[in-house]
């Protein structure tokens, strides 16, 4: 391998592989599996095999209410399986009485609906 493979190689590694991680790094947009639950001062979305809990605004907010209320027929609080794009915060307090460790922004909807069972625990 050359010199300037070499260097090639270290410039890719360097500058790419950052871009390719998997780690929810706040402020950027990525998509997420998990759960959405909704109600009387509930805006609730559980990261899959995650133990945290994240407050959900944004421009999508809307049109995810709407999946979510058709889906489980206007009943509260219920869980239903979301895949979603948007941005996350850094820990803090969120939501309803700060109940929440992050805020979600979600700017879209990928995907809603019922939660099979045994999935996302």
């Amino acid at each position: 391998m050359s010199q300037i493979d070499r260097l090639l190689l270290l410039t890719a590694i360097v500058f790419v592989l950052p871009g390719c991680s998997l780690l929810p790094w706040h402020g950027s947009s990525l998509s997420y599996v998990g759960t959405y639950s909704w109600g009387f001062e509930v805006s609730e979305f559980r990261p899959c095999a995650a133990n945290e809990k994240w407050w959900v605004t944004g421009s999508a907010g809307e049109e995810l209410v709407a999946k979510y209320r058709s889906l489980r027929n206007d009943t509260m609080y219920q869980r239903i399986f979301v895949k979603l794009r948007g941005t996350v915060s850094k820990t803090g307090q969120y939501g309803h009485l700060g109940a929440y460790e992050k805020e979600f922004d979600v700017s879209e909807v990928i995907d809603a609906r019922n939660l099979r069972p045994g999935e996302c625990p």
